[in-house]
């Protein structure tokens, strides 16, 4: 191996090293990614009232006719995993306790959301503009 190639192979190694460093540390991503955005509702009978709004910051959970509570997100893990991404979303709850959100994205049929501990209630996304 020549001198140049042996500083080439030490020049990858290092930006090896210094890509996988900088991807270290919390591991969360800040915003929700475009795939979550928007209001999502279920046609479960007992959560017809209810839905999940995602913005870029907040989290939404719409608890009835006329109340929701709105959660700051501290950020986001994501997991992607063959037809589908696990997130698990930290916010705060009023009491500034950390809480942490998880959920599955699947890709079919243009997008839906699944509960871990809920998969038979689908979550859906309304398009702008429609009513229920």
């Amino acid at each position: 191996m020549t001198d140049r190639s042996r500083g080439r192979s030490r020049e990858i190694a290092l930006l090896t090293v210094l890509l996988l460093l900088s991807g270290c540390g919390r591991g969360r991503i800040k915003e929700v990614p475009p795939e979550l955005l928007g209001i999502w509702y279920t046609d479960a009978p007992a959560y017809r009232d209810r839905y999940m709004e995602l913005r870029p910051t907040e989290i939404i959970f719409g608890t009835g006719p006329g109340s929701a509570d709105i959660h700051t997100i501290n950020g986001l893990r994501r997991r992607a995993a063959t037809g589908h991404i696990d997130f698990t979303i930290y916010y705060n709850n009023e009491e500034g306790q950390e809480y942490d959100f998880s959920l599955i994205f699947e890709y079919s049929e243009g997008g839906q959301i699944i509960l871990p501990n809920q998969r038979n209630m689908v979550w859906r996304r309304r398009p702008a503009g429609a009513r229920r």
